[in-house]
């Protein structure tokens, strides 16, 4: 059995810069040349002997960048200039290069085979991350701290707990992601309008082997207007960058001055401000959210875009999508940033138990949730207004307690609650 052709883009360095970098693009187009004639070799579509040549021709160091780049510059066709290339640099294979192919087939297909070396990049972030997380959300798993609805103090929590709802989160985003992948990660490879005339019987035999070849899966139908697996992807993937904001925007919001609850890690050296040396700006979220802001304002575009297409296809399309890049691009710095960010973050455990010490306001709903259970009248009016815009320290509240008319069991328990371990099961919600 021939062995599996080896994709030669696999091989580069990828990072945001290079992962849809023109050389990156014109390899993965020349790896997909080279599967198409291994397979096609395979069933005898073409020549055995033409297939090798023309896999070992498929190196964008044979054919040449500067040559290639000089070619479409006067085509205007990137992949007619790349199989010309390729058909001359594989000798007496070229007339089998590309055959019963479309541009849009090899175009697509490469499209699909760097949007998945950029999801993996993208499931390495998310692991970091999620190792980052989970080590903090256990390690903090006791720490108390009050709890905020409407940017307003309410019942206590553990800071443990918030970080467990955050990663809860991604994991439902990075589940969406994983589903919308699945659909996306297929072969277009229909000929020049997706019925395969141009492969004849062995139209789907061929797209079967090489959807294998490719490590992608078979398209049921593979027509020339499948943008929706695009869109849908990308949604997600918008998705993903609003949940990392949310999470970015929570710790920037609680290291603020504001709050205070939340510190910074800082190495030696590390500067705030040229003119303030008391500032340690939280650069990495602030970073961030000005990347995960570009990227998902095109994201956005491009899932309103591209579903829309005309007929069997336009070329309004390809426009759109040789962008996504760059939306791929702003959107790992931003997970880069974030990941950095969040692995310096600490709790500031004094500020954290000032604010729960002068906080005995948040037992209010305790107290009143015992009042109703002894049937008292009007609970949720006494406690609003005992407690509504007013201080309560430790001792009006203990004084409230003690007059209330209930058990002595109820009564108990009331003082034996303080902000500090009114936290019901969130420490083991982690």
């Amino acid at each position: 059995m021939r062995k599996k052709h080896e994709m030669l883009h696999k091989n580069m360095t990828l990072t945001p810069d290079t992962i849809f970098a023109r050389s990156t693009q014109w390899q993965t187009w020349l790896d997909v040349e080279a599967a198409l004639a291994q397979v096609q070799g395979d069933i005898g579509m073409i020549p055995n002997w033409a297939a090798a040549k023309i896999t070992a021709a498929a190196h964008l160091d044979v054919i040449g960048y500067d040559a290639l780049a000089d070619d479409i510059a006067r085509t205007m066709a990137p992949v007619l200039s790349l199989t010309r290339l390729l058909g001359n640099a594989a000798g007496d294979a070229g007339d089998y290069v590309h055959w019963g192919a479309t541009t849009q087939n090899v175009m697509q297909t490469g499209r699909i085979l760097l949007m998945r070396q950029a999801n993996s990049a993208i499931r390495n972030q998310l692991a970091h991350a999620a190792r980052t997380l989970g080590k903090l959300a256990h390690d903090e798993a006791n720490t108390m701290m009050i709890g905020r609805t409407n940017r307003q103090n309410a019942l206590p929590i553990t800071f443990g707990f918030k970080v467990a709802s955050w990663i809860t989160e991604l994991d439902r985003t990075e589940a969406r992601l994983s589903d919308a992948a699945r659909r996306l990660f297929v072969l277009p490879f229909g000929g020049a309008i997706g019925a395969m005339q141009s492969f004849g019987d062995q139209g789907r035999e061929l797209n079967k082997r090489l959807a294998a070849e490719l490590e992608l899966a078979e398209m049921l139908l593979p027509g020339r207007a499948i943008n929706d697996v695009f869109a849908e992807y990308l949604v997600q993937l918008s998705m993903l960058g609003m949940c990392i904001e949310r999470v970015m925007t929570e710790a920037y919001t609680l290291i603020g001055q504001d709050y205070g609850e939340l510190g910074e890690r800082l190495d030696d050296g590390t500067i705030g401000s040229s003119t303030m040396p008391h500032k340690v700006n939280p650069i990495d979220f602030e970073n961030s959210e000005g990347n995960i802001g570009l990227a998902n304002s095109m994201l956005n575009f491009f899932a309103e875009k591209l579903p829309i297409s005309r007929l069997q296809r336009d070329l309004s399309d390809s426009t759109t999508l040789r962008n996504i890049g760059v939306a791929f691009g702003y959107s790992i710095i931003s997970y880069k940033s974030t990941l950095k960010g969040l692995q310096k973050i600490t709790p500031n455990k004094n500020k954290i138990n000032e604010e729960l010490d002068n906080n005995w306001i948040v037992l209010s709903e305790a107290v009143q949730t015992i009042m109703r259970l002894e049937n008292i009248e009007n609970a949720y009016e006494k406690l609003k207004d005992l407690t509504r815009g007013k201080n309560f320290n430790k001792k009006q509240y203990l004084e409230f307690v003690e007059n209330l008319d209930v058990t002595q069991k109820n009564k108990d328990y009331l003082k034996s609650l303080n902000p500090r371990n009114y936290i019901g099961v969130a420490p083991k919600l982690k």
